[in-house]
């Protein structure tokens, strides 16, 4: 940890070097094809890790490196679009493993960092996602007929951050609408392990389509700032991470000592090779089953950390006062 007695200026110098260190490692760990290093493992052996190829989990952390004015972000971004895009299949649906059916999340996280593909062109992706709706009209995870399918809160978000404000998606947003305000938004989570990702998808598919979600706002946005620790962290570090952008899309930015005390706790989670360590980002196997695997990427987290420090560092005026 930082010695918080430093001018904001050598904190913010700081940040430069850490953002460079972070763009070295992500350098090295997404390879020349565009894959991101991601592990899985069983939740009672964090120790024995095994490779965990996927499009997705690069497809979800190039959106984090979209704004990030540098070449070698820029390069990431390009080389990872190339290999997502290469992993799409008829009629541009996305698989997270190869032995899985296509799924709806894997669909819309790749198909938003992709952007441009002729086989997106004709929409339909569009139909495939309507077809595999609930009674309720809620968009369910597998894109296959089975007899058991969910509908996974974020999953569902992150639908509508592909597809936009339209009648197949009204059901679906007002749900999210719903569970967000009572408070049972958690209970509807079946993959992900933290609210604070249901938040950050909301926030992306209201930055895509301003009109969606904008009656919640103000309940994420007081929901974020419940989970600030005295430390100025909203979680693990990944979580962190997400709570300074979201709160940064929500129009209320971290700023001053909060901003300070936040950056010093992201700083001192850098590891010696420039990456920072990963967090627990989704489960398996499949809903309803029990949580028996984790998958987490240092190679994501570290895209997230590059983000959200950048957005930190913003506003420069306010880091040459010093730090209380």
């Amino acid at each position: 940890m930082m010695d918080s007695s430093q001018p904001r200026s050598t904190l913010a110098e700081a940040a430069d070097r850490a953002i460079d260190r972070g763009l070295e490692f992500l350098s090295r760990g997404v390879n020349a094809e565009g894959r991101w290093l991601c592990d899985w493992f069983d939740i009672d052996r964090p120790d024995a890790r095994r490779v965990d190829p996927n499009p997705f989990v690069g497809a979800l952390g190039s959106l984090s490196l979209q704004g990030i004015a540098d070449p070698r972000a820029e390069a990431i971004v390009a080389r990872t679009k190339r290999y997502t895009a290469a992993t799409v299949e008829t009629p541009g649906v996305w698989r997270y493993w190869p032995h899985l059916p296509p799924d709806a999340d894997s669909t819309c996280i790749c198909n938003l960092a992709v952007g441009f593909h002729p086989m997106l062109l004709g929409g339909w992706y569009e139909k495939v996602l309507l077809r595999h709706r609930s009674p309720a009209g809620l968009f369910h995870t597998w894109l296959e007929n089975a007899p058991v399918n969910d509908a996974d809160a974020i999953t569902n978000a992150n639908v509508v951050a592909c597809l936009g404000d339209t009648p197949g998606t009204r059901e679906a947003q007002r749900w999210l609408e719903r569970i967000i305000r009572d408070g049972t938004d958690a209970n509807e989570i079946h993959y992900y392990w933290d609210v604070m990702d249901l938040y950050s998808a909301v926030l992306r598919a209201h930055r895509l389509h301003p009109p969606v979600f904008a009656t919640i706002l103000p309940v994420i946005a007081d929901r974020v700032g419940a989970r600030r620790g005295p430390d100025g962290a909203y979680g693990d570090g990944l979580r962190t991470c997400l709570a300074v952008t979201t709160l940064r899309q929500l129009g209320v930015p971290l700023h001053g000592a909060e901003a300070a005390a936040t950056l010093e706790h992201l700083l001192g989670l850098q590891m010696p090779d420039g990456g920072w360590p990963d967090s627990w980002q989704a489960s398996g196997p499949r809903w309803p089953e029990p949580r028996l695997y984790v998958f987490s990427s240092r190679t994501y987290d570290t895209a997230n950390c590059i983000e959200a420090i950048s957005d930190l560092i913003k506003p420069r005026d306010e880091l040459d006062q010093r730090v209380p």
